[in-house]
């Protein structure tokens, strides 16, 4: 019965200290309220353990995807997603992503950093890991491309967080390689609408825009064509489905007749490319091409491309021998065949390959009918 008594009595006790406590807990909720604190959203962090420096980064959304926060965009393509946030020895805020996706038919783990400004609430991407190798800034504008499924057309794009304005946080993406500067034109030139592909595998090295004449063919389209104009000579070159499988690179010449098919084989082992056993393009690879007078003689090379748009790209260039006779001979000779990442650039007589980390690139003149590689 004394027992009893003690237990009640204790009870009582911790009956009263825990109204004392919440009456404590009611009040200071209402003082912090009244002083303008989110108290609810404290508690929330304090739960969650979700700082507020990431949130500015998951809330946030770059200016070229307005539609979709970075939180959600990656919870959507990335697997097992996870955000933290630290401070760097610069002193530096920086919010970290890391997760895991499919890139050359491999499983990748990428880690995305940002560096956020908690004063104005803004933030820059700052580096892109894949499996520890650190990328560079085309495929980082590739991969952001591929998460919010569009592709950049520009080299600048912006970060702001949800409650921040418009244009506050810049990422400036440098192009790889800048055009030296143009002689004056007599007459301004005609602006080309730039052709809508799905990803730009084949781009001119000044604007990184696709290239005015290309086209893009990918499996279960139809066929795509290019109309050429070979030094008077009118022709077409056809991108599709072979039959009864591999890759159609063909061009038909109006004149004669006939048709030759480009070398762009897999035959040869010592140079990667982008099919799978069947000959078929690899899933999420597509092929581009475009006409492109190297050397200002009036008969356009062509250039053809397959690519995936970040990781991987392959090229060749074809010229067209015009004193040869098509119904005898294939008048296509291949000048140069290369891999690289992400895009194959153009640059008056030059095609520039990107490769590596640190926005280096191999670089081939097209001299005497003949590409040299810059050494």
């Amino acid at each position: 019965m004394e027992a009893l008594k003690k237990f009640l009595k204790g009870m009582n006790k911790f009956y009263g200290f825990m109204t004392g406590l919440g009456i404590i807990v009611v009040a200071a909720w209402l003082i912090l309220t009244w002083a303008g604190v989110d108290v609810q959203r404290a508690v929330e962090d304090a739960v969650s353990m979700e700082s507020e420096t990431t949130r500015i980064v998951k809330e946030g959304h770059f200016e070229d995807f307005p539609e979709k926060s970075i939180g959600e965009a990656f919870g959507t393509f990335f697997g097992s997603p996870s955000w933290r946030s630290f401070q760097a020895e610069s002193g530096e805020d920086v919010v970290e992503f890391k997760g895991t996706c499919m890139f050359m038919d491999k499983r990748v783990n990428a880690v995305i950093q940002f560096t956020v400004n908690q004063e104005n609430r803004t933030f820059r991407l700052y580096a892109v890991e894949f499996n520890d190798i650190p990328q560079n800034n085309l495929i980082q504008m590739a991969l952001m491309g591929k998460v919010f499924e569009k592709e950049l057309q520009e080299e600048t794009f912006t970060g702001n967080s949800a409650s921040a304005s418009k244009g506050e946080s810049s990422v400036a993406v440098p192009a790889t390689h800048s055009a030296p500067p143009q002689e004056e034109q007599s007459q301004p030139a005609l602006s080309q609408p730039t052709p809508e592909v799905s990803s730009i595998i084949l781009a001119d090295a000044a604007t990184s825009a696709p290239l005015p004449s290309l086209i893009e063919w990918q499996p279960g389209l139809a066929d795509t064509v290019l109309p050429l104009n070979l030094g008077g000579d009118q022709a077409e070159l056809r991108l599709g489905l072979g039959h009864p499988n591999g890759i159609k690179c063909q061009v038909v010449l109006k004149g004669p007749s006939v048709g030759w098919e480009l070398d762009i084989s897999q035959a040869d082992t010592s140079f990667d490319v982008p099919y799978d056993e069947t000959g078929e393009l690899r899933e999420g690879f597509v092929m581009q091409a475009a006409a492109h007078d190297f050397d200002q003689d009036g008969t356009p090379e062509i250039v053809v491309t397959a690519g995936d748009g970040l990781l991987e790209s392959y090229a060749w260039v074809f010229s067209y021998n015009k004193g040869a006779d098509p119904n005898k001979i294939n008048p296509f000779v291949q000048d140069l065949k290369v891999t690289g990442q992400t895009r194959i650039l153009v640059e008056q007589n030059k095609l520039l390959i990107p490769f590596g980390s640190q926005g280096l690139y191999e670089e081939y003149a097209y001299v005497d009918k003949q590409f040299y590689k810059k050494q």
